[in-house]
């Protein structure tokens, strides 16, 4: 989640799933992001995020699902 939240615009991952397939992992996640935010906009955060993830060398599949909140940050 520490990449996450160092992702500007993405925060909150939940509902992480870590998949073993041969030797390497899938992940699957949601984060927050604005919900007045465009599908492209959110389409470029959600991406960001996944090259991060694949920055990891046992990651080789990463799905990161937008969830639209109102305030991305009110929980802090």
């Amino acid at each position: 989640s520490d990449i996450v939240e160092n992702t500007p615009d993405a925060c909150d991952a939940h509902n992480i799933r870590f998949d073993n397939f041969a030797s390497y992992l899938m992940v699957t996640l949601h984060v927050h992001i604005d919900e007045n935010l465009t599908v492209r906009e959110a389409y470029e955060i959600t991406s960001r995020v996944e090259q991060n993830i694949l920055k990891l060398p046992e990651i080789r599949f990463v799905s990161v699902i937008p969830c639209p909140f109102k305030e991305p940050h009110a929980w802090e």
